[in-house]
């Protein structure tokens, strides 16, 4: 039978590869929810093309689907510097593979997955990968000596294939950094619970569950959505009395509990209908007292009075049973409950995209009523102002009548005063005196023209230069009102300007 992931040719009755692991057969509950799997592949699916579309991160959903499509689980072991985590998943290999020591000496990712043959491949932060010996893994992993640290500051993570069972399947075991061991340490540490669903933390049963330790289970795990958590007392062995054992025990699940409820009540307030579901989902804390001193110890001399000892067996059980039973449930829960944070992250931005284009189309409808109000009132302006400068001309030629209408009155008045006063020279002749007469009268007349004439450019220069004053500010006043109007179209998007048509509209 042919591996589907690796495509490696096994046994026909072969339940998993010999090579990867993964499982030759599809699972009774895999295949009785197959068309509910089916559907929520399509769903996120849909959520990632709405997401792209929306510009909104989808590396939560690319992984959901990576994990469903791929059938792939980690389980990451977490715990603050010197809780015994590498020791703890060297019990779980039953052999010393991953490096530990007294100092804090894990400073990269370390991930277990299934291998028919122990080796390990480094891969660098520069994209190489490169393949050693298992024995060699302390020289690129640790920070015991300075040249291994400087090595594993170029490594983005060591992949350490090795026969476990538990890694069957695709399950990932991976190992962290210790936490407050410095910034960088944890800052990889927290970038491995991006992408994880079962968190197992390892806290010391010498100086058990301290704050700090709380406070990364609720501001981290829980709230990343991190839920199927397997708590791990190391170092029990440190007691000689069974009664202390579990006078501690009892000790961390109190303290465990009340940072859960204090989070949960903080986060959906208590008494809530979904504070008591958080609480029901949760359920009792899973807290193991265990050595894992002691069960390398026995699995290496193959002793079971010592492995008895250890209590390692009873979290192996539920280890297991949680890799087997429960998985395909974690896995479809943790996936759906991913789809429904990134349906909602979807429709709350639709949602505040909705709420500001609103804002926009009301910001633009009182911008348009606002033009349009402008674009009115400048039009009355114009036309009243346009309504004084034609009145201005009406009193010009009203002011030039009142003045100079009985000019022919005027006329005859000034040719009688000259013919007054003339003196007759009654020697000349009669066409003597006439022609006399009428050059005397006609140069007199012609004065009186050129006074009038005079009178009259005066008062129309002086009447057109304020009605030219009227009409400057006018068009001044109707310029800058054109500004603002401009000025309001351009914050709504509208490049508009007046064009001649508008300004004789206007006129």
């Amino acid at each position: 039978m042919k591996c589907t992931k690796c495509q490696t040719e096994n046994r026909q009755d072969a339940k998993f590869c010999t090579n990867c692991g993964q499982s030759l057969t599809i699972s009774p509950s895999l295949g009785d929810d197959r068309q509910f799997v089916l559907n929520l592949i399509q769903n996120l699916k849909d959520l990632d093309r709405i997401a792209k579309t929306l510009d909104l991160p989808t590396r939560d959903i690319e992984d959901a689907l990576d994990q469903i499509e791929n059938q792939t689980l980690s389980v990451v072991v977490v715990g603050e510097f010197k809780r015994g985590k590498s020791t703890f998943i060297n019990a779980l290999l039953g052999q010393d593979v991953l490096p530990s020591d007294i100092l804090p000496t894990t400073a990269t990712i370390n991930r277990v997955v299934f291998g028919s043959t122990p080796s390990a491949t480094i891969r660098f932060k520069d994209g190489q990968t490169q393949s050693i010996a298992i024995d060699r893994l302390a020289n690129y992993v640790t920070k015991l000596t300075s040249d291994a640290e400087t090595i594993s500051s170029r490594v983005q993570e060591a992949l350490i294939h090795y026969p476990l069972h538990y890694c069957r399947n695709g399950v990932e075991i991976i190992d962290t950094p210790g936490l407050s061991d410095d910034d960088i340490m944890t800052e990889i540490t927290l970038s491995v619970l991006r992408r994880t669903e079962v968190a197992i933390v390892v806290t010391s049963a010498i100086s058990p569950f301290g704050e700090s330790e709380g406070i990364f289970l609720t501001e981290i795990l829980l709230e990343q959505g991190i839920n199927h958590i397997l708590f791990v007392v190391n170092g029990i062995d440190q007691f000689e009395q069974t009664e202390d054992i579990a006078r501690v025990i009892e000790n961390i699940t109190q303290r465990i509990k009340k940072h859960i409820h204090d989070w949960a009540n903080n986060k959906f307030g208590e008494g809530t209908q979904e504070y008591n579901a958080y609480i029901k989902r949760m359920g009792i804390p899973h807290i193991y007292g265990l050595s894992s001193r002691q069960a390398l110890q026995a699995k290496r001399a193959g002793d079971k009075s010592l492995l008895k000892l250890s209590r390692f067996q009873e979290f192996e059980t539920s280890l297991n049973r949680l890799l087997t039973e429960e998985r395909q449930r974690i896995s479809l829960e943790i996936s759906v409950e991913g789809a429904i944070a990134s349906a909602s992250q979807i429709l709350n931005t639709i949602e505040t995209q909705q709420n500001s284009l609103e804002l926009q189309h009301q910001s633009f409808t009182n911008q348009s009523l606002s033009i349009s109000e402008s674009v009115s009132t400048l039009r009355q302006q114009s036309r009243e102002k346009l309504k004084h400068i034609e009145q201005g001309i009406t009193n010009i030629d009203a002011e030039i009548k009142t003045n100079f209408h009985p000019l022919d009155h005027l006329l005859k008045r000034v040719a009688e005063q000259t013919i007054d006063n003339l003196s007759v020279d009654m020697s000349r002749d009669l066409n003597g005196i006439t022609r006399h007469f009428a050059a005397q009268v006609g140069s007199a007349l012609r004065e009186l023209i050129v006074t009038i004439e005079s009178d009259i450019t005066r008062i129309i220069n002086q009447e057109t230069r304020k009605e030219s004053l009227k009409l400057k500010n006018m068009i001044n006043s109707v310029k800058k009102q054109i500004r603002q109007i401009q000025e309001q179209s351009w914050q709504i998007g509208m490049d508009w300007t007046f064009n001649e048509t508008e300004y004789q509209d206007l006129h």
